[in-house]
């Protein structure tokens, strides 16, 4: 849409007095700002998503559903007939990929700089030793 001119980027002055306003808002009104993109009352934030953040394991059902555990991503293919022809013909219906340590260490850094808890050094050195000498404090 840019692009063609439908749509004008946003002035990022302009954006940035808009976040604000919202924030300053929000907060008053007794929201907390716990992840990059969410405000909640205090206790309500998404389970859900925080999970993502804190590397909880989960499993995904139906097409397009994603899976985390034991250091395993996996996903469902996003077409409903492939999906139901792989499970009726009882093939391997998720794509996977193990997580290395060092993917993990870098998703733990991607992930936590999205909360407002951010990366804890403590959990840093006894998960990821071998990286902890190249975290720069």
């Amino acid at each position: 849409k840019l692009r063609k001119g439908i749509i004008r980027k946003m002035d990022d002055e302009f954006f940035l007095s808009q976040f604000r306003q919202i924030h300053n808002l929000l907060q008053s009104l007794g929201y907390q700002h716990y992840e990059i993109s969410n405000y909640c009352k205090p206790g309500m934030h998404s389970r859900h998503n925080s999970n993502y953040w804190s590397f909880v394991p989960y499993l995904g059902f139906g097409p397009s559903a994603h899976s985390y555990f034991s250091n395993v991503r996996g996903w469902n293919s996003r077409s409903i007939p492939e999906y139901i022809s792989q499970i009726s013909n009882h093939k391997e219906f998720a794509e996977k990929e193990q997580l290395s340590l060092s993917d993990r260490y870098n998703e733990y850094i991607m992930l936590r700089f999205r909360t407002a808890q951010g990366v804890s050094i403590s959990y840093i050195k006894s998960h990821f030793k071998d990286f902890f000498s190249s975290f720069h404090l």
